[in-house]
């Protein structure tokens, strides 16, 4: 996914995890409601390993990541929706094995972290539009 673009997950209510991979993998729990909508920025963090960071935008608060950013309307507007290409399936394909090799070395220790710990990458029911 370049800058500027944007994808959507069209999803069930409830509870559900997603997931970046850079050099290590990044988790974020959403809890979605039927009807809303939902925001996440993919932030790009560090060198020379690069890590993609999942930012729950929020629908009430002071900051960066929030729906009264100034920003926000520009991020929403003024971004390119894609799907998902032919040469991107065979990317994600080709690298299948080494992203459940990730899931399985980092996924119990995301698990083992208590909920507290989970709130700044967890998208909440409210966040919703």
């Amino acid at each position: 996914l370049h800058s500027d673009n944007k994808f959507y997950v069209d999803t069930t209510p409830g509870e559900h995890v997603y997931m970046s991979m850079g050099s290590g993998l990044r988790f974020l729990k959403a809890k979605v409601l039927k009807g809303k909508t939902y925001y996440v920025m993919v932030i790009p963090q560090g060198r020379p390993e690069i890590n993609f960071t999942l930012y729950p935008i929020r629908a009430h608060g002071k900051g960066e990541f929030t729906l009264a950013a100034k920003e926000f309307n520009d991020w929403r507007n003024n971004t390119l929706l894609v799907e998902m290409s032919p040469e991107a399936h065979r990317w994600a394909e080709e690298r299948a094995p080494r992203v459940i090799e990730n899931i399985m070395s980092e996924w119990p220790a995301w698990l083992s972290q208590p909920e507290s710990s989970k709130i700044n990458s967890t998208l909440n029911p409210a966040d919703g539009l």
